[in-house]
């Protein structure tokens, strides 16, 4: 095993554990994603997904733990997060995040 797979596989082990963590958080009643939430509280759905977008495994996973994801519901905080994570790229910030970022915000453009 190279030490780049080893990296690679800690990270994806610290993923899982924190997507558990968060099934477990939701499953036991905290409300991000319920449909009455105001697009306040999906916003660190919304954002939380941003940054996994680098792990396509981590950011897929998130979108069956938390459906408000890709719903027409969760569009709104999508955008919003989409376009201010795009404004800090243009400063110079989150540069590793931009290819991601503008395939996420074409994919919303088009829901």
């Amino acid at each position: 095993m190279t030490l780049s797979s080893a990296k690679s596989r800690r990270t994806s082990a610290r993923m899982a554990s924190i997507l558990a963590r968060i099934s477990v958080t939701v499953s036991c009643g905290w409300h991000i994603c319920s449909s009455t939430c105001t697009s306040r509280t999906r916003c660190p759905t919304a954002t939380l997904y941003a940054y996994t977008l680098l792990q396509p495994d981590a950011a897929a996973r998130l979108g069956t733990v938390f459906p408000i994801l890709g719903s027409p519901a969760g569009l709104a905080a999508e955008a919003t997060v989409c376009a201010q994570l795009l404004q800090t790229v243009a400063r110079g910030d989150n540069l590793a995040l931009e290819d991601q970022l503008r395939t996420w915000a074409e994919e919303l453009r088009h829901r």
